[in-house]
């Protein structure tokens, strides 16, 4: 950034590259919305049949996420990053 040193703090770019490099940008391009190519990881916790991280392409529905891990009742869900 700006041309100086960047630090990365969380685990998603490292996935991200090494994904792309194993199987190539235009690959990686093919997933997602035309704004936000690739994919991004969830983590689901809570009263589900199968909590976990989660690789989705960027796009995904609330819906999809909730089907995948089973949660069929789900009431409220909170949506939030690594500082909350």
């Amino acid at each position: 950034y700006l041309g100086k040193p960047t630090a990365v703090n969380n685990v998603e770019p490292f996935a991200a590259a090494s994904r792309v490099t194993a199987e190539g940008a235009e690959w990686f391009r093919s997933m997602g919305t035309a704004d936000s190519a690739g994919t991004r990881l969830l983590g689901v916790a809570g009263d589900c049949r199968a909590p976990g991280v989660y690789e989705v392409q960027w796009g995904v529905t609330l819906d999809d996420v909730l089907a995948m891990v089973g949660a069929s009742d789900a009431r409220a869900v909170q949506i939030s990053g690594p500082s909350g």
